[in-house]
């Protein structure tokens, strides 16, 4: 792709125009000279226009599959904002490289950001879906089902995380995790109990459809969407 990229990071940063798809196309596939590239404007970007641009990107690359931002979202794994991490977790949404996981898990247990944690918690959850269903070799199944399994017991993480650690849980063979579902669903906490049915969504399991049914009509929209 020939592009003029000095002059395309040159209008991005300019927050007085708009991040057009023109711009955002011509930031698909950077090779490693054009990230260094983007890097060095990325650092006279301001912070308000570094959450614009990224929001842009992830949303870019979820409704046009054929533009690939995974060099730029890799790289903002490190950003020092806790917005553009979750934002770069987001955006490495179908990334099956496996040389993502161990960030994804140092994450899950020391970011000290607890969105960046639930974040971190649906990555690793994923990693564990495509485990189980041999998208990813299946020696990993055991490293992230342990991990979300030890998140989701600690009594001093945020619901939030704990929450997301159960959806992804929902993924997995281990026969100690239905128990742990159908405990959530009586949890006193809304959300905990909506991620106790997402889980029972996603482990496909026919057991969960007499708990399933009766949410399908349920007053509380969340159930009923997770249902």
């Amino acid at each position: 792709m020939i592009r003029d990229l000095n002059k395309i990071l040159s209008i991005l940063g300019d927050e007085d125009k708009p991040i057009s798809h023109q711009l955002l196309r011509n930031l698909s596939e950077l090779s490693q000279a054009e990230l260094a590239q983007f890097q060095d404007a990325w650092a006279g970007y301001s912070q308000a226009r570094r959450l614009a641009l990224m929001q842009a990107l992830v949303s870019m690359a979820e409704e046009h599959s054929q533009f690939n931002y995974n060099a730029i979202f890799a790289w903002a794994l490190d950003d020092a904002d806790p917005n553009v991490r979750v934002l770069a977790m987001e955006g490495l949404w179908e990334d099956k490289n496996v040389a993502h996981l161990p960030r994804f898990l140092h994450f899950l247990v020391h970011d000290e950001d607890v969105d960046v944690r639930a974040a971190a918690a649906i990555a690793v959850g994923r990693y564990l879906y495509w485990a189980e269903t041999n998208e990813i070799p299946g020696r990993y199944a055991g490293e992230t089902a342990e991990a979300l399994w030890d998140v989701y017991h600690d009594p001093l993480e945020h619901v939030h995380v704990r929450r997301r650690a159960l959806e992804g849980l929902g993924s997995s063979s281990h026969p100690g995790v239905a128990r742990i579902i159908e405990s959530a669903q009586y949890d006193e906490d809304s959300f905990m109990r909506s991620s106790a049915l997402y889980a029972m969504g996603r482990s496909a399991d026919v057991r969960w459809i007499p708990y399933l049914l009766p949410h399908l009509e349920s007053e509380d929209p969340a159930s009923r969407m997770e249902a």
